[in-house]
Formats: structure tokens, sequence, C-alpha cells
């Protein structure tokens, strides 16, 4: 009987093997095959369109925030958690320059421009600075951002070990541990998704969709800039010959300075410890009429 099952194999797998042989070198000889040596890595072989294509691609490519491998595929895990749930991806912290001349003002900053960067709505910034008094400080938001991608991160973790514990039958996710811990936590997640999102062949297809949501949402976290005291519209990208890059400009008078006024916070800072501030911004932004002493001067 062995012998007989063995004998079927090995004519399947002749079969198989014999059919799928021609298409495939048919396919690789449009390729190049077999001059060609493998994917071009550093453009590849000339005659072949991808090598222009690829040459083309990393010409223009300027996502640089989110590029973790190579330059630092060496890393060690340098506490507790990253030893036992491996080194996870950390939200990224753009490098903002500060200037300082008599045309941009004091308040002037510029920062590398990439196609991964991404900005709130000017409504939604507009509002955070207003009545949320977050005109200059960004540290608050900063740590809201980061708390909550760490909080998206332990969900996509619990998330996973939950669909783990699906496929081990000696787990019963709805004993009263599991369901304590996993299953409240995630499965009405999952339950309010899987009514909106259709099975595909039979196959539940909540779970795919679900987790690119979450990772999208992170990603987007992640490379969220904080744009205080200007509004995200009023950015300015140019090319800096000198560096050899595009860059992303915010200078001059923010725009919610002349709707709202100037925060006393800032002026009562320019009385008390930075006089060079209020003595550029009267002799620049008098014909602004707004009031540049603090409100305890004024009264």
């Amino acid at each position: 009987m062995f012998n007989v099952l063995q004998n079927i194999y090995v004519s399947v797998y002749n079969f198989i093997f014999s059919t799928s042989e021609p298409i495939f070198l048919k396919i690789a000889e449009l390729m190049g095959y077999p001059n060609n040596p493998g994917m071009p890595v550093y453009g590849g072989n000339k005659g072949f369109f991808w090598s222009d294509i690829y040459k083309a691609y990393m010409r223009n490519q300027t996502d640089r925030y989110m590029s973790r491998v190579p330059e630092q595929i060496n890393l060690r895990p340098k506490n507790i958690l990253e030893i036992l749930f491996n080194d996870n991806y950390k939200p990224v912290f753009v490098n903002k320059t500060y200037y300082v001349n008599k045309i941009d003002g004091f308040y002037a900053y510029y920062f590398q421009c990439s196609k991964a960067m991404l900005f709130l709505p000017n409504i939604i910034s507009e509002f955070l600075q207003i009545y949320c008094q977050n005109v200059i400080g960004m540290e608050g938001l900063e740590v809201g951002r980061v708390v909550f991608y760490a909080a998206i991160q332990v969900f996509f973790n619990l998330y996973g070990v939950r669909i783990v514990m699906g496929w081990i039958i000696q787990f019963n996710p709805y004993l009263y541990i599991w369901s304590t811990v996993l299953v409240n936590m995630v499965d009405w997640i999952e339950e309010s998704v899987g009514m909106l999102i259709p099975n595909m062949f039979g196959l539940p297809m909540q779970y795919p969709v679900f987790l690119g949501i979450v990772t999208f949402t992170q990603r987007s976290i992640s490379n969220l800039i904080f744009t205080m005291p200007y509004l995200p519209g009023e950015q300015f990208r140019g090319y800096w010959e000198k560096r050899g890059d595009y860059y992303v400009f915010f200078k001059s008078f923010p725009y919610l300075w002349y709707k709202y006024g100037i925060p006393n916070s800032e002026r009562l800072y320019w009385q008390s410890t930075r006089l060079d501030i209020y003595q550029y911004m009267n002799e620049t932004y008098t014909n602004l009429n707004i009031d540049l002493l603090p409100d305890q001067f004024l009264l």
C-alpha cells in the first residue's frame, strides 16, 4: 500500500514539475534569464527596464523618518520589556531646527521634508491652540501622541494573542481569566467590525482588514507633526541648494496671533525674560494694532 501511494506521489510530482517548468522558463526569459543575476539591489545591469525605475525611485526617496533598517539593525534590547516582546516600533520624532533673524522672527523653524510626514487639519490645530491653550509648548501634545501610540501597540499585541489562542485547542478563550483579560478587551471591537466587513470565500476578513486599519492608524500617529504656534497651512516647502534636499519652513508672524491676539503667557515672558523679542515685535508689527504688553500692564 505504501509503495502504491509513493508511486502516485512521484507521478504527480513529475507531472507538475514537467508542466510548470516551461512556463516559469518563459516568464524568466522575459526578465533576462539566464543573464539576469537577480534582483537589482543597487540598480542592476543596464538594459533592464527596472534598473532605471529603481534608480529614479532612490533619487526621489525622501521617506527618511521611517527608516530603521539597516542603520539601526544592530540595536540591542535596552530593558526587560524589549527582551520579552522584541524591539517594537517606536514613534518618529522630527528634529526641528529653530533659528532667529530679522526677517523670519524669533519663532521660525524648519525640518527635513519627508513623504511620510502628516499634519493635522488647520481647523483641529486651531482648536488645540486656542481652546486647549497649547500655543507654544508642544510637550503635552507630544506626550499624548506617544501614549496613544503605545496604547495602540499594546492593543495590537493583545489582539494578536487573542487570534493565536483561537487556533490552539488547548486554550478555551472563554474561560474565566482569558475571557476577563482578552475577550472583553478585543472581542467587542472584532464583532463591531465583523458586522461591516463581509466574508470572502467563506473566510472571515475582519481580522486582516481590522489589523490593517490599526496599523495604518498607528503609523499615522507616528508620522504626525505638530506645528504650533503656526497652522499646518502656513508651511513653506523649498529646495535648499546648500544642503541638497527639500525642507519645510514655518516662519514670520503666526496667523493665529493676528486673528486671536498673542497669548498673554508669551507677552509676559517677553517682558520678564526676553525684552529683545518684545522690541522686535514692537518695531516690526506695530501696524497690526495687536497688544504686545501683557494684560497686567494694560490694566
